[in-house]
């Protein structure tokens, strides 16, 4: 499956977001929950540009805005 054709899947992050929910969930988007096969691309939004940390301090930077 090429780049093109995969639909993006993405998490809203908040100030004290909960970091382990994306992380049991992208891997298995990303490749297709057994079948390794790529999906979905995963990306983050946010508020704004600057970082959001997570309640177990984990800081991320969001690949878009609200804006964007």
């Amino acid at each position: 499956m090429s780049m093109d054709t995969r639909k993006e899947v993405l998490f809203v992050l908040i100030q004290e977001y909960a970091d382990w929910e994306f992380a049991l969930l992208a891997p298995g988007l990303r490749r297709g929950f057994g079948v390794w096969e790529p999906r979905y691309e995963v990306r983050t939004v946010a508020a704004d540009e600057g970082p959001v940390r997570s309640i177990g301090g984990v800081r991320c930077l969001p690949d878009y805005t609200f804006e964007t």
